[in-house]
């Protein structure tokens, strides 16, 4: 069982917390320790009083103790973000007193906290991601204290307090909420981000004596509050889960003064120690089984700190993305969020990340789609960030133009026609056009565009033509006609030569038909006569005959031929049967 009398001291004095030890300034080796110690990942940090803190390896083993240039309680402690220097707590004095990294470990600052919190007794100290840490206080005004990296205050919080104050604090991933005890029955909440406390996260349950009192406490993965915490409860440790049940507890034989805690980086274990007894035990979360114990050697009621140097998180960084479908398909299958998220700790200890988007791809045309980006290191921590994915169409359509048309004209205005483009989308065609389309095309070449035109507004065009030719002779006619004298219709022998001449054609309007006789050209409808000269060569117009200036030509050797040529430069002929010459 626990002594009597340790809750008093907890709640009403802090004289108590310290040993009669005189604090020395500088490092003091442990036993097994090498001239010059240096600290690495999963070492174990232990507060044992009297100005000092133990450097133990992964295992227990004692590396070596720092001291500091104050005497008392050693409490809380944390690494900044960088890992090169050691924060801690100094309880007596109202101190942060700062250690290197680097051996020889020396002091490299002192924060002097009870500028602001007179009295009171800085206990923990946790780390945001931007380099700031937050400082509980159990006494005194009882303030959360806020700092930026250079150890400057930057504001305080005076956050909600039970059976004592701001004890012990540990800060969600995405650094808004702070987590905290008071010494109570509760595990507590505060929003430093709106300076606003919160419901509380958990009832732990019991009354509030010395039996149950609620300590150190520390989030589990992922670290926002949905994977539950971990809380020292003087009794045991609980684990308590996301909605705030208490679902576990750890415990060791003989031990009913559990305080301090910090988590492994390994992901799967945690440390606690009982401040009345100096045992340290490592515990699996999952199984409750101890992993590892030891004793700090320093006596009784000397315990009171745990931290490590841990994994650090990653950190991670998501930006808005706009991103084009992917070729043939109207979804994009990989649109990553991410903007350089990375781990801080893969420089120094080789740390790889993962990266998992919800939802995952492939993402629709359109949005913007909320995402969430999950980014999990190698030892299972993560951290999230948001961002959009918008899907954009910028694939054009594929149009595909009918082949060039060749046709004949059927009137003076061309040739109809229908030119037809067809075309495929990878999401959807709209418009599927050609100018000129269809209608009457004129004699020559025309030129057609075709276009197609997706529901993104992304064209393609394509070309062809449609050739109207003309390659049909006119109709020429030469009709024996009566002789303008008056005579009447020669018969079939046509004696008197007179003939009337004309052209038609399908695609030249009869009055731009040229009508010709020899090199000699005529007029649609004229009326002419011709004789026959066998002993000629050609045609020759001999004269233009009484008042209706008639022409007369002699042809020869042969018949006389009308030639009839069209707009488009195609002749035809007829032959005039001319009666031969009297005898």
């Amino acid at each position: 069982m626990r002594a009597t009398g340790v809750f008093k001291r907890r709640r009403w004095s802090s004289q108590a917390r310290s040993l009669a030890l005189l604090p020395i300034v500088g490092v003091v080796l442990g036993a097994a320790s090498a001239a010059a110690s240096d600290w690495t990942r999963g070492d174990l940090i232990v507060g044992v009083s009297g100005g000092s803190y133990q450097i133990r390896d992964g295992s227990g083993g004692l590396k070596e103790t720092i001291t500091g240039p104050f005497g008392g309680s050693t409490t809380g402690c944390a690494f900044n973000n960088d890992l090169d220097k050691l924060y801690t707590t100094f309880f007596d004095a109202t101190k942060v007193v700062v250690f290197n990294v680097a051996h020889p470990h020396g002091v490299a600052q002192t924060i002097d906290t009870a500028a602001t919190s007179p009295g009171g007794h800085s206990e923990s100290i946790v780390f945001a991601a931007n380099g700031h840490f937050y400082v509980g206080h159990p006494d005194g005004n009882r303030v959360i204290q806020e700092y930026d990296a250079s150890g400057t205050l930057v504001t305080t919080f005076a956050a909600a307090i039970e059976g004592r104050g701001t004890d012990w604090l540990t800060l969600t991933s995405d650094q808004t909420i702070l987590y905290y005890t008071s010494e109570g029955r509760h595990v507590k909440r505060f929003n430093v981000a709106t300076n606003t406390q919160l419901p509380d996260f958990a009832d732990l349950g019991g009354p509030l004596d010395e039996q149950h009192v609620a300590y150190a406490v520390r989030l589990l993965a992922p670290g926002d509050g949905s994977g539950g915490v971990l809380v020292a409860d003087t009794l045991n440790i609980k684990r308590v889960d996301g909605a705030g049940n208490v679902v576990q507890t750890y415990d060791a034989a003989g031990e009913d003064s559990w305080f301090a805690l910090t988590l492994d980086p390994d992901g799967t274990s945690f440390w606690s120690a009982n401040f009345e007894t100096g045992n340290v035990f490592k515990f699996d979360i999952a199984s409750g089984n101890i992993l590892v114990q030891f004793n700090t050697g320093t006596g009784g009621n000397t315990v009171f700190g745990l931290c490590q140097m841990e994994d650090r998180p990653p950190i991670a960084l998501c930006h808005d993305v706009t991103v084009p479908t992917d070729p043939g398909v109207c979804q994009a299958a990989n649109a990553s969020i991410d903007n350089g998220s990375f781990d801080p700790d893969t420089a120094a200890f080789g740390d790889t990340i993962t990266l998992s988007q919800a939802p995952p791809g492939p993402y629709s045309l359109g949005g913007p789609t909320n995402v969430t980006l999950t980014v999990t290191d190698n030892l299972n921590k993560a951290a999230q960030c948001s961002g959009t994915v918008t899907v954009v169409d910028q694939e054009k359509p594929i149009i595909s133009c009918p082949a060039p048309q060749r046709l004949e004209c059927t009137s003076p205005s061309g040739a109809d026609a229908t030119v037809v483009a067809t075309a495929t989308d990878n999401c959807s065609v709209s418009n599927v056009g050609c100018v000129p389309g269809s209608g009457t095309f004129p004699l020559g070449t025309t030129a057609v565009s075709c276009t197609a035109t997706d529901g993104s507004n992304n064209t393609s065009s394509c070309s062809s033509s449609v050739q109207v030719v003309d390659t049909t002779p006119p109709v020429v006619a030469c009709v024996p006609s009566v002789n303008p004298s008056g005579g009447n219709v020669p018969p079939g022998t046509n004696p008197d030569g007179f003939y009337q001449v004309s052209a038609t054609d399908i695609c030249t309007l009869a009055s731009n038909i040229t009508i010709k006789i020899g090199n000699y050209t005529l007029a649609q409808g004229e009326t002419i006569k011709i004789v026959q000269a066998p002993g000629t060569s050609g045609v020759t117009l001999v004269t233009e005959m009484g008042p209706l200036h008639i022409k007369l030509f002699r042809v020869g050797p042969n018949d006389g031929v009308i030639t009839a040529t069209d707009g488009s430069g195609v002749t035809g002929n007829v032959t005039c049967l001319v009666p031969p010459p009297p005898k």
